[in-house]
């Protein structure tokens, strides 16, 4: 491998230590429940709270967890506050102005997981089905 100094720069501009924004931590507690999760949700809330946000893999992510893991947020008391998260990081995507395509991906989940959330709320779930109605509001 050809070592280049400028890439040694520009990576080692880029690394920054993060911690987990606070405002995440409702999802954290809401997965830690699950041991075998916590690698790849610590990763993913590192990722959304590093200044140079990879909006692809945030995307994929959040559509992952938001889909494959809804009844969990379904059984926890801070479950509605977890799919707010979801619901807002794919709104700051599709407002983010860099990329076009990640934007068209965020609506695009952003409309699966209410799809999701309509679906499989139970009537005595409103609190899931007000941020449903917020969000087409």
């Amino acid at each position: 491998m050809i070592k280049s100094k400028a890439l040694e720069v520009n990576l080692a501009s880029y690394h920054v230590d993060v911690e987990i924004d606070e405002r995440y931590l409702p999802f954290q507690h809401v997965m830690s429940q699950y041991f075998g999760l916590m690698e790849g949700v610590n990763t993913f809330l590192k990722e959304l709270s590093h200044p140079y946000k990879n909006w692809q893999f945030i995307i994929s992510e959040a559509r992952g967890y938001g889909l494959d893991y809804f009844h969990l947020f379904q059984q926890h008391e801070q479950g509605v506050e977890a799919a707010k998260i979801i619901v807002a990081l794919f709104i700051e995507a599709i407002s983010q102005k860099k990329s076009e395509q990640v934007a068209v991906d965020a609506m695009d989940n952003l409309l699966l997981y209410l799809q999701k959330i309509i679906k499989d709320t139970h009537t005595d779930q409103i609190e899931f089905l007000a941020l449903a109605s917020r969000i087409f509001s």
